[in-house]
């Protein structure tokens, strides 16, 4: 249950972020897609259901929607224009990335919190950490802190 009212909290949270405008292009598209998700979750009849069977329904909902073929390359796009070209650069430098990999990535530049990424990709925010650590490891750098050097590169207010 607390793994669902979570979920929830930071769904509204970013839902309700006052800097989500029209000059932040990323965050705009995402909260669109969260706000669909929004409505698709309220759906979700939770009467008689076990807290986890609930949990499961809305993993569900959440990765269909955000791993949606038609979703990502808004955000690649988005993400282009504002971050220097940073997910064309992906493809181009680190081609061996997988695509999970690359919209990791992507959340990242974008300054988007482990816990907001989480949710968004439907893993665990401990998956995540482990994640970037493998991540910097297959780019190439040293450490998390010279992959935090690059990515702020991209995005000078990043707090990695």
């Amino acid at each position: 249950m607390a793994e669902r009212t979570q979920a929830i909290e930071t769904l509204k949270r970013i839902l309700n972020e006052k800097d989500v405008d029209n000059s932040n292009k990323v965050k705009s598209i995402l909260k669109n897609e969260l706000e669909r998700i929004q409505s698709i979750i309220t759906d979700i009849d939770i009467i008689d259901k076990k807290p986890q069977q609930t949990i499961g329904e809305i993993s569900k909902v959440l990765k269909e929607h955000l791993s949606s073929s038609m979703f990502w390359p808004q955000i690649y796009e988005a993400v282009n224009e504002k971050y220097n070209g940073f997910a064309g650069m992906l493809d181009q430098t680190y081609s061996n990335l997988s695509e999970q990999e690359k919209q990791f990535c992507c959340l990242l530049c974008a300054g988007f919190q482990m816990e907001e990424i989480s949710m968004m990709l439907s893993c665990e925010t401990s998956t995540l950490y482990t994640r970037k650590t493998r991540l910097s490891q297959k780019m190439g750098f040293s450490s998390s802190k010279e992959f935090a050097v690059f990515m702020k590169k991209f995005n000078p207010e990043n707090r990695l």
